[in-house]
């Protein structure tokens, strides 16, 4: 290598040593001058970290709280469901095998529950609604639950459609002959307020239908508001305890 290319190589260094110190203090600069916040100056205040944090964990115990009174209970038919027919399918209790050989022909097929709304018209709801307000009236509970026990006294109004409706629905839905179900007690009226004492929500007109065994444990919710009717209608596979249809009974004026 000659001298003069070493001496081209020296200078070349030197200039781009050169530029590199430029550049240098170029980003030096660009980092001196102050950036403005996008969306105008941040807030802060004295133990601003200590306070955020504060706020999310009482965030999260909020959310836990929350989620821990809700419950695991999952809605099968809520007030605002207009319902034709909603089942849900059970494994029967051991307590039906007992039963094969006792009633043939009444055990269910299934087990399980069964919820509707299109059963009982608005019109018969109406009128077991003003046969149990009627009977109440006469002598009720001073505390929340009432109980008016008629048998099926108040399903004969309308030649039995009522009771018949509900006895041929659970022949239908649980697979037994509806000619081998018979109306039992207890069946009776009661009525619900808020005064210490707890039901059922429903809505009214809807028809809850259920296999009584084992399989099918059931609750009941204070009432917050209002009054509930209820009406329990009870069906047997045993004849010695089925009761019989009175009719309903109604004063006659003398002319």
């Amino acid at each position: 290598m000659t001298q003069e290319e070493k001496k081209v190589r020296q200078r070349e260094g030197k200039g781009n040593k050169t530029e590199a110190k430029k550049d240098s203090q170029d980003q030096q600069q660009d980092q001196d001058v102050p950036v403005e916040p996008k969306f105008g100056p941040r807030v802060s205040f004295p133990y601003q970290k200590v306070w955020s944090r504060c706020v999310l964990i009482l965030g999260v115990l909020l959310i836990v709280w929350y989620n821990s009174k809700r419950g695991k209970e999952v809605s099968f038919a809520r007030q605002k469901d207009i319902l034709l027919s909603r089942t849900q399918n059970l494994d029967c209790a051991n307590d039906y095998k007992t039963e094969l050989a006792t009633y043939p022909g009444c055990v269910p097929e299934k087990c399980g529950r069964v919820v509707t709304d299109k059963l009982v018209s608005n019109t018969e709801t109406e009128v077991l609604y003003k046969i149990a307000l009627n009977g109440m009236n006469l002598g009720g509970s001073d505390g929340g639950a009432s109980i008016l026990d008629l048998h099926s006294g108040a399903l004969s109004k309308g030649k039995k459609v009522v009771k018949t409706k509900i006895q041929h629905a659970v022949a239908h839905h649980f697979g037994v002959d509806a000619d081998k179900i018979y109306l039992t007690k207890p069946t009776f009226f009661s009525r619900m307020t808020n005064v210490s004492a707890k039901t059922i929500s429903m809505v009214g007109g809807r028809v809850s239908m259920f296999t009584s065994g084992g399989e099918n444990l059931h609750a009941v919710e204070p009432v917050t508001s209002g009054t509930r009717f209820a009406l329990t209608v009870s069906f047997t596979c045993n004849p010695a305890a089925a009761i019989a249809d009175p009719t309903l009974k109604t004063s006659k004026k003398r002319t």
